[in-house]
């Protein structure tokens, strides 16, 4: 089948972390016999600078992205068809971005169109992407599914009350809405949509795996935790959590965002230095080995869509400690793979660390099993046979 993958969610050609989950799906789909291409959509360079410089001055040392990476790539670089766009404040202007992106580069997307001839489009995120349907189906008859990543629907409709425009757009052109998990389920705004189906997303297991490197708890306990440091992901709690906590007890921060500094901040005027890592970004082939470094992994977020990194520490056998939301109580069970705590409270945090300590984990089956049912191929072959009507 030839497949084409709209998004802005992709590496650069000298590489970077973001939406590397997107690599996983080509290369999914390419394994299983597809001809895969990709149009790749990026702010006009001057909007990238201007953030880059943001956030370097944000992070001061800290190293954001490694730029020469390691991470294969099943596809030429001839099937990435790379664009720039201009976008606006997201506050005034987001129920025009998929008319802004059709003004910019709408002649160049249909030429790929042309070129590839697809059977299958495949939006990553919903708006302008999804959206951008409107303008397919206007020459083509093409089957266009759209991939609800999560803070599409779980924060934007929040943040841009425009954003409820866009709905008659999306159901009137887009064939499939894909939830990538089904606690998806519970947003207010699906019951909107059109037609939904559930794919879980999976996890790059070549990399993510389990090497038996436990030797038990010693007197020092590393908890690490891999997230964007934005509010949403629940690091302040675990922060908080560490001042309660006995003094063996260290955690590693890996991930940058807008926070670092208020975070770095709140470590510095509670003297918890020594005991507080704050890495920044990581190369991704990098962080297996991090996480196998370490005892206890916690993702303490508030609000999850799916939690790719979660799957990623299991698949390296690391017991999880995690927020009781939905996204999480589908595949966390108590003193097996995990511990549930109760989502925003420090105290539950802290309590279930502590308990986390106590347990022998089954860290070879906490692996095993996550692998089994959480693989990008079972991701691939649920959307080809979702697209054939099967």
């Amino acid at each position: 089948m030839r497949i084409l993958i709209f998004t802005s969610l992709f590496p650069g050609k000298k590489g970077g972390s973001n939406g590397t989950f997107n690599v996983d799906r080509v290369n999914a789909l390419t394994r299983a016999g597809h001809d895969v291409s990709v149009i790749v959509v990026k702010p006009f360079p001057i909007f990238e600078l201007f953030i880059k410089l943001i956030t370097i001055f944000q992070l001061k040392n800290v190293s954001l992205i490694q730029q020469e990476w390691d991470y294969p790539l099943y596809i030429s670089e001839e099937k990435i068809f790379r664009y720039f766009w201009l976008w606006l404040p997201k506050k005034l202007f987001i129920h025009y971005e998929h008319k802004f992106l059709h003004f910019f580069i709408g002649k160049k997307i249909k030429k790929v169109v042309n070129i590839v001839n697809p059977e299958l489009i495949l939006s990553s995120w919903l708006h302008p992407f999804g959206t951008y349907a409107q303008y397919i189906k206007k020459y083509y008859v093409k089957k266009y599914f759209s991939i609800i990543e999560g803070s599409d629907l779980l924060e934007y409709y929040k943040l841009y009350p425009k954003w409820k425009q866009i709905l008659p757009t999306l159901n009137q052109n887009v064939d499939k809405f894909i939830l990538v998990s089904s606690s998806l389920k519970e947003s207010v705004f699906i019951n909107d949509l059109g037609a939904v189906a559930i794919i879980n997303n999976g996890f790059n297991q070549n990399l993510f795996n389990f090497i038996d490197c436990f030797d038990g708890f010693n007197k020092i306990i590393n908890i690490i935790s891999v997230g964007s440091l934005i509010k949403i992901k629940g690091h302040d709690l675990l922060i908080d959590a560490m001042s309660f906590l006995p003094e063996g007890f260290k955690l590693t921060i890996i991930g940058s965002g807008p926070l670092y500094s208020s975070y770095q901040n709140i470590i510095n005027n509670r003297s918890l230095n020594h005991r507080i890592n704050l890495v920044g970004e990581k190369p991704i082939n990098k962080i297996p080995d991090l996480l196998r470094s370490c005892d206890i992994f916690c993702i303490p977020s508030r609000s999850e869509s799916f939690g790719i990194a979660l799957y990623e520490a299991m698949g390296c056998g690391l017991p999880a400690i995690t927020s009781d939301i939905p996204a999480f109580n589908q595949i966390i069970v108590n003193g097996v793979n995990g511990i549930l705590f109760e989502s925003g409270s420090v105290n539950s945090l802290v309590f279930s660390i502590i308990a986390s300590t106590k347990i022998i984990w089954n860290r070879r089956k906490i692996s095993e099993n996550v692998i089994a049912n959480y693989s990008w191929d079972i991701w691939s072959n649920n959307i080809i046979s979702l697209s054939s009507g099967q």
